[in-house]
Parts: C-alpha cells; structure tokens; sequence
C-alpha cells in the first residue's frame, strides 16, 4: 500500500506529520492549498506536501488533490457550514486538518489577474481567477471556473487559466462561473518577437577584386531564436564608390576599384527590425590572371526550366571565390537558352555553350535543353 513514501532517512526517523494551516475555511468553489510537514528525530523538518497521499473524510463536501490543493463540492450558497477532514499520509504517518465549507455569505464580485498580459510568440502566461465575497474574503477559483478565449488564434487557454500565445494579436481571455452568475475578463497581447541583435558573416573577409562573396544576416530575437533575415536585412556599404552590396548580401567591386597599390577595407552592414550588425571585407591585389571554372561543367534542363551556374576563380596567390556576379555571362545559342548571373533558362531544344569571362579570363560549360516532359 502506497503510504505516500519510506518517511526514514539515515540516522534519522519520522515522528509525524502535520498539514497546515490548522484548520481550514472555505468557500465552495475555491480552491485553497494546503501544506504536508515531516518531523524527523533529529530535529529537522522537511516539505512532503507533494509526496504525501492527500484524502478527504467526506468527498461529498470537499475533495484534495495530489498536490494538497482542497476544492469545495457543496452549493455556492449554504445555509450551514459542512465540514470534512483532510488529512495527508506520509511514511506510516497521517496528520490531519479540519475543513469547514461555509458559504453563507455570498461573493460580491470576481476578477482575472493579471488584467492585461504581454506574452511572446510561443510563450505561455497563467492567468487566476480570484473571488471576493461579502464578509471581505478572497479565494482562488482558477479551478472551478471555465476559462475561454476570445480569438484561439492569437491566444489559447487551459481549463486552469494557462494562456499560450498563438499569433499576433489581442485576445480577451475569461473566465466564468457560469451557474452562479459570474465571469470576468483579462486581456492578452500577443507579440511578434522583436530583434534583439543582427549577426552579419562571416565577420571578415580578405578577397581578390573580381570575388563577390555573399554576408548572411541572422538575427538573434527576444524570445531566444534565430532567423535568417538575409534577403529581408536592409544591406548598405560604408564606399558604394569602391563596392556595392546587393539586397542580399553579395558584394562586388565597382570597376574603378584599383587594389594594384593599395588594399581596400569597406564595411558592410544589415538592418532588420531596428537592430544593426556589420562586417568587413577586404579587396587587395591577389595577383593577375585569375582563372576561371564554371560548375556545372554539363547541365541539362526541359524547357522552361533553369539551372544556375558558379563561375569560381582562381588568384595567383591561391586564393580562390565565387566570381558569379562578377562574371560576364553569355550563351552561345540564346534561342536555345538565355543566360544572367549564372542563372541559365531553357527556351528551346538544343545544345548552348554556356560562356564567362572574368579579368579577360574565359570558362565554359554546356547546357542541353530538351522537349518538356522528356528527361
């Protein structure tokens, strides 16, 4: 028989157990806590209340939880008090409480608090219902009553008040005691999570001038997760004279950009939702005579369709990067199919050089365009 635990620990025995307060009274439909305290020979004292077996004499008045919260059964309005006993059982041990339901004089009014609650995206928010009555007494009827929400898309609620924001938006949460005549309402403000910092990278880049490396903006939100806000992220350059920066990232060196006697180090920066992050790129003089490639070396596509092509270029100093952007690009068939920055669009069955130049340095590829539907 499960006693609600051993209630002896090493050098130690249990001598009792009390649940406070002493005694309880109550109004039907509250729900009041109670607390489980385990005394030990050597003094100590320890919190049992959630490993205690709760049980009430008379169920028919009150019932308890698992957790030694005591909920009134009887009317709202009584004419005389009903008592039941609460007791908790833990290690062989029992202590108990005497519980009187007296609901004689009536609740006055009732409210949800908080009254207005800002909750992120995701996030969840407890609302309690709280019941005044006559004689000046408050309780919690959180339990008892029933809790709706005005709009479920934006704001969810648990039949114990526990609101989970859904989407954007304002939702009127209440809870009611229907039978009784009572209901109240709260409000929440669901937010879409704000940007609370704007990572740009790779923080740093040294590259030859015909590179057009592409920055990633994530932004850091204040709900804790992350969002890749690179195509939405407002992009400029601190010398749009010596590089420009395109809507999403990709940077490329004006053709007036001389790196033959000095290097260049602009900064490039993204702005998203009032946050601003920023990086470095460096062009310098990586040596003549890059050397193209283009990837795929072979492609092919239905009409209609499209495949984009890399053009990687090769400096004399080893260094290597993606040259897309900055490439000259042409199909030797444009009927065929057409050819811009890379991104080839099959027109018409046939075979297409897909050609770029970079620094006077030339790659190809080939394209082949077949009827649509056949591979």
């Amino acid at each position: 028989m499960n006693d609600g635990g051993t209630g002896a620990d090493a050098g130690r025995v249990l001598i009792g157990v009390t649940v406070s307060p002493a005694e309880l009274t109550f109004h039907e439909p509250c729900t009041t806590p109670l607390t489980a305290t385990a005394s030990y020979s050597d003094g100590t004292q320890a919190d049992v209340t959630t490993a205690a077996v709760w049980a009430s004499s008379n169920p028919s008045v009150a019932v308890v939880d698992a957790s030694g919260h005591v909920s009134g059964v009887g009317d709202f309005v009584s004419a005389e008090p009903t008592s039941t006993v609460i007791s908790a059982t833990y290690g062989g041990k029992a202590g108990d409480v005497p519980a009187t339901d007296y609901s004689g004089p009536d609740a006055v009014s009732m409210e949800v608090s908080p009254v207005e609650k800002v909750i992120a995206l995701g996030q969840t928010a407890q609302f309690v219902a709280m019941a005044t009555f006559v004689d000046g007494t408050t309780c919690d009827v959180s339990v008892a009553a029933t809790w709706q929400s005005s709009s479920v898309a934006i704001a969810e609620v648990s039949d114990t008040g526990l609101a989970t924001a859904v989407g954007p938006g304002t939702a009127t949460i209440t809870a009611s005691l229907a039978e009784y005549g009572y209901s109240a309402n709260a409000t929440a403000v669901v937010n879409t999570p704000a940007t609370a910092l704007l990572l740009v990278t790779p923080g740093s880049l040294s590259v030859g001038p015909a590179c057009t490396p592409q920055f990633h903006a994530t932004a850091v939100l204040t709900d804790g997760t992350m969002e890749d806000v690179t195509e939405t992220a407002a992009w400029t350059s601190s010398d749009p004279s010596a590089a420009a920066v395109s809507s999403t990232g990709i940077v490329q060196a004006t053709p007036s950009l001389d790196v033959e006697a000095q290097s260049v180090t602009l900064t490039i920066s993204a702005s998203e939702g009032g946050a601003t992050g920023s990086a470095t790129v460096q062009f310098y003089d990586a040596g003549s005579g890059v050397v193209l490639s283009i990837a795929p070396a072979t492609a092919s596509i239905p009409v209609g369709g499209s495949r984009q092509f890399t053009a990687t270029g090769v400096y004399p100093d080893g260094s290597s990067c993606d040259c897309t952007f900055s490439t000259a690009w042409q199909s030797s068939a444009p009927t065929v199919a057409t050819v811009s920055t890379g991104l080839a669009t099959g027109l018409t069955p046939g075979v297409t050089t897909i050609g770029g130049v970079v620094d006077s340095s030339p790659a190809t590829a080939t394209l082949t365009v077949t009827d649509a539907g056949v591979p």
